[in-house]
């Protein structure tokens, strides 16, 4: 089969797309689901286009896609991204690099297990080998409600 190869620049080098693909893509998602979600929180989409993305228009639809299955509410915020968008550590990146202090990896590995769980600390204390009080109490450290 004979072609030809359209090169697209990433996400990275058209964050001024980001808002208008994800509006697209909450409206389109909000009517699937049946969910009412009609606006965005400015916080939620500045996250959206300061992320560093590592792929394309499919990860942000999916990005899209997975905030309003768990939205609880009628607006999209910041608590409805992964948790990568806060840790500064991206998804693909290895949780053995060298520019990490100890601390800040096991932050990382706490905040990425509450997020796996939905936020359900009981669960994520014993995913984690540790008392609920020692989460509780490394939660208040990173300022995590």
């Amino acid at each position: 089969m004979n072609g030809f190869t359209i090169k697209l620049p990433s996400l990275n080098e058209r964050a001024e797309d980001i808002p208008v693909l994800a509006n697209e893509f909450i409206r389109s998602y909000s009517v699937k689901s049946k969910k009412n979600i009609p606006q965005v929180t400015d916080e939620f989409m500045t996250k959206l286009i300061h992320y560093k993305w590592k792929g394309n228009i499919r990860e942000l639809k999916n990005i899209i896609e997975r905030a309003i299955i768990i939205s609880e509410s009628d607006t999209l915020t910041p608590d409805y991204l992964p948790q990568e968008f806060f840790s500064g550590i991206s998804e693909n990146q290895s949780l053995n690099s060298k520019d990490l202090t100890l601390e800040e990896l096991e932050k990382d590995h706490i905040l990425k297990t509450l997020s796996e769980t939905d936020h359900n600390k009981t669960l994520t204390a014993k995913k984690l080998g540790i008392s609920s009080v020692t989460l509780y109490r490394k939660l208040k450290e990173y300022g995590v409600d």
